[in-house]
Formats: structure tokens, sequence, C-alpha cells
């Protein structure tokens, strides 16, 4: 073979000789490395605290909505017992001997020529 050399070999024995790869061997590289890494965790950081707000006040929301819920279903039960009572009295005024009783009862309410007496309990 040849000994001559290539022109690729020739060019890096004109750069100079081969280094080892050193880590930190540049100082400004180093430098916008660190830079770069704080970047990324500070914009990672800011990512984390918005979602966290988010999910906290979106907790918050759904709290206060399931509280609500609470309330007007309560609301929503008493209003429906009323309304039960509300339609048996009024089946009951339906009927004409109740209205009488009652009317009699409550009213002090007689027909003609009927005499009302009150009892007092001594």
């Amino acid at each position: 073979m040849n000994n001559e050399k290539s022109n690729v070999a020739q060019l890096h024995e004109a750069i100079g000789p081969r280094r080892p790869h050193q880590q930190g061997r540049n100082p400004q590289i180093v430098k916008r490395r660190i830079r770069r890494a704080i970047m990324l965790i500070a914009v990672f950081a800011v990512g984390l605290v918005f979602l966290g707000i988010q999910l906290f006040t979106t907790n918050a929301q759904i709290r206060s909505m399931n509280h609500s819920i609470d309330r007007e279903q309560t609301t929503l039960q008493k209003r429906q017992r009323e309304h039960r009572k509300l339609q048996k009295r009024d089946q009951r005024l339906q009927n004409q001997d109740y209205v009488k009783a009652l009317a009699h009862s409550k009213y002090d309410y007689g027909k003609k020529g009927e005499t009302n007496y009150h009892f007092v309990k001594k």
C-alpha cells in the first residue's frame, strides 16, 4: 500500500491532534447549557403551578356545585311532601261530609235550628 495520506487525514493533521472529549472545555457553551436548563426548569415549574391552580379552583367549584345540588334536592323533597299533603287535603275537601264536619268543628257552623254547645274543661 501506498503511505500517502488522504486529503481528509491531511486536513486533520493541519487542524491539530485529536483530543479526547473534555466536558466543560468551553466555558461559554457550559454557561449557555446551564441557562437553557434553568429556562426549561422555570417553564415547567410555571406550567405546573398554573395546572395546580387550575386543579384547585376546579375542585372548589365542583364542591360548591355539589353542595348547591344537595340543598336543592332537600328543598325539592320538602316541596314534594307539601304537594302530597295538599293533594290529600284537596281530595278530602271534595267529600261533602268532611267539609260539613270541618265547618262545624273549626268555624262553629251549624244548620238552621242547630245549637252548638261548647264545653269548658276545668
